[in-house]
């Protein structure tokens, strides 16, 4: 008993030595592994100080390239999304990159998957540790499904039956080759335009904003929306870039797609967001303008070496009404191939201008029709074998339809006028524009006014606002028997019913809807429609225009008669000549006549319309 007793005494001893020294390796082991914890978390503030000053010493807040990632526009940011901006509540350049900074070198891999353009950029300067935007499992699914070895910017042109698409339409093309082959995707950026309330789509685009999209979509359905069913040609500018930028480029995608972007017609659109992305990999810089426009990205870019070819898509419409004026039997053509009349022995008497034509005749009626019939089937399988024993013949297009050679979209006009008997300097400013008295298109007239203010000043100095245009569209369309396109006219404005009129001023707006025929190198139009005014008693009326344009190579004149109806009667009787002094600088000369009910008022004028 008294054996057992010592043995359990020494245990318990024992056991007290040994719990004593666990507890000593266990507070050893808190201690070294606290250490261990402020030494990395020490290395890390280090790692981050030493970053910042870096970035401080290289003035990367002030790069071009950061300001193109957080998309400024003089210096503040265009997209406000948390998810975008870490410091949305207190943004600048320097302090995002501050943020960015700790993020990355606190939370490493997950904070670089969130922002791998960031990352990219920014590990070209500052080395950070452990961290590889490749590994990135999104972006190695998009490396699989989008291969990117090119990149195009693609310019929708405006369409003259389509008004709403007056100022262009932009997207990138990105293309590379993966195991299935030569894939190419399209990089857009729009948002919704289809209501019929317009008061609120004007609020949602100009003041409060509109949500926007921004889509990866398979490249042919774009083309196949833009060039078959809105009609537009499609310009392709191959951007110059190397692997670095595209890989930029890739990643910057992925920020911009997790993203809320809104809408602004004015500020935030297609060509604002392209703009900053396509800077990323030339010497275009970031968007700093009030308003950019599709047309002036492609004009900008070439400016900077960006492009390295261009090439161009044309629309069917647009290739049937060029070569519809060279071939005499048109009419006699068309019915043919749509009665299926058409035999194989007369296209083997067709050359290769006339190919071409039948071939795009074909098309429309397809399109028209929404399917091929077996007439059109069989039409195109003979025009097929015809054209392969000729081959493709190059179209000729009018270098003014080349966006890089088009005159610019902001427009100043200034002149002298003598309009009731008083002379007057006329000025008048539109921030984007294009006139129709401008030598630019070769298939219809088209022009769009919007924000516009045209003022007169007369000898004594007294400042009047004669019209304030909000939004004014025109386009005048040919009339021909295959693509049967209509014309149209539209305007909203402050000021006379008719363009010049008395001093009777309010908010004037209106619609017409015609047609427009050639007759040699004369192109008639005439148009009817409802209108509305504010400025006296009889706030409804109907306006009529009718007119002939005789466009030349160097000038243009155009003839017009504008009348009002009903309960007052008001007739504009207008002739207008331009005369190109290059693409964007024109001579106007002008005569008015202006009845109203039993006054009879004259007008002319002289000025000289500068685009920019």
């Amino acid at each position: 008993m008294e054996v057992f007793r010592n043995n359990h005494a020494q245990l318990h001893r024992e056991q007290i030595i040994l719990l004593g020294n666990l507890s000593c390796g266990l507070w050893a082991a808190i201690f070294f592994s606290f250490f261990a914890c402020t030494q990395v978390l020490a290395a890390g503030q280090a790692g981050v100080q030493n970053a910042k000053e870096k970035a401080e010493r290289l003035n990367l807040s002030e790069q071009k390239v950061w300001h193109a990632l957080l998309h400024l526009e003089n210096r503040q940011p265009q997209i406000t999304d948390p998810r975008f901006l870490l410091t949305v509540n207190n943004f600048s350049p320097a302090k995002e990159l501050e943020a960015f900074l700790e993020g990355i070198f606190s939370i490493g891999q997950p904070f670089a998957c969130r922002f791998p353009a960031r990352t990219l950029w920014v590990q070209s300067f500052i080395v950070i540790p452990q961290v590889d935007t490749t590994e990135c499992p999104e972006i190695r699914e998009f490396i699989e499904k989008a291969p990117f070895e090119r990149l195009d910017y693609v310019y929708a042109d405006e369409s003259v039956i389509q008004p709403a698409s007056i100022l262009g339409h932009s997207f990138l093309r990105i293309s590379g080759r993966n195991e299935t082959g030569w894939v190419e995707h399209a990089v857009s950026f729009y948002t919704n335009a289809e209501t019929y309330n317009l008061p609120k789509l004007v609020w949602e685009t100009l003041i409060s904003g509109k949500r926007g999209f921004f889509t990866l979509s398979p490249y042919r359905e774009e083309m196949q929306k833009y060039s078959r069913v809105e009609q537009r040609n499609m310009w392709i500018f191959e951007v110059r870039t190397n692997p670095e930028t595209r890989d930029l480029i890739r990643n910057h995608l992925f920020e911009l797609k997790n993203s809320e972007l809104t809408y602004f017609f004015h500020r935030y659109n297609c060509a604002t967001l392209l703009q900053n992305i396509l800077s990323l990999s030339s010497t275009l810089e970031p968007s700093n303008t009030w308003w950019s426009t599709p047309k002036q990205v492609a004009k900008d870019l070439s400016r900077h070496g960006g492009v390295l070819r261009t090439s161009v898509i044309l629309t069917d419409p647009w290739i049937a009404t060029q070569l519809a004026r060279k071939t005499p039997d048109v009419d006699r053509l068309h019915e043919r191939m749509s009665n299926g009349q058409l035999t194989f022995e007369e296209v083997r008497d067709f050359d290769e201008t006339k190919v071409v034509l039948a071939r795009a005749i074909n098309r429309i009626h397809g399109d028209r029709n929404g399917v091929a019939s077996t007439a059109l089937k069989t039409n195109e399988e003979y025009l097929s074998l015809r054209s392969g024993e000729l081959g493709d013949p190059a179209l000729e297009v009018n270098e003014l339809l080349n966006p890089l050679r088009s005159p610019g979209e902001r427009l100043i006009r200034t002149g002298v006028s003598t309009l009731y008997g008083e002379q007057s300097v006329e000025i008048e400013l539109t921030p984007v524009s294009h006139d129709i008295m401008q030598l630019r298109n070769s298939i219809g007239e088209t022009e769009m006014k919007f924000m516009s203010p045209r003022v007169l000043v007369n000898a004594h100095g007294a400042i009047t606002l004669q019209n304030f245009t909000f939004f004014s569209m025109k386009s005048y369309n040919v009339w021909n028997s295959i693509t049967r396109p209509y014309s149209i006219q539209a305007e909203v404005r402050y000021g006379p019913a008719l363009d010049v009129s008395s001093q009777d001023k309010g908010l004037v707006g209106s619609v017409q809807f015609g047609r427009m025929l050639q007759l040699g190198a004369l192109q008639f139009y005439g148009l009817l429609g409802p209108g509305f005014q504010t400025a006296n008693n009889n706030p409804i009326f109907g306006r009529g225009d009718v007119g002939v344009i005789l466009p030349r190579e160097s000038n243009k004149t155009k003839l017009s008669l504008s009348s009002l109806c009903c309960k007052s009667e008001n007739r504009l009787v207008k002739i207008d000549h331009s005369i190109r002094i290059n693409t964007d600088t024109h001579l106007v000369i002008a005569y008015a006549r202006l009845r109203e009910n039993t006054r009879v008022l004259d007008g002319y004028g002289i000025s000289l319309m500068r685009s920019f």
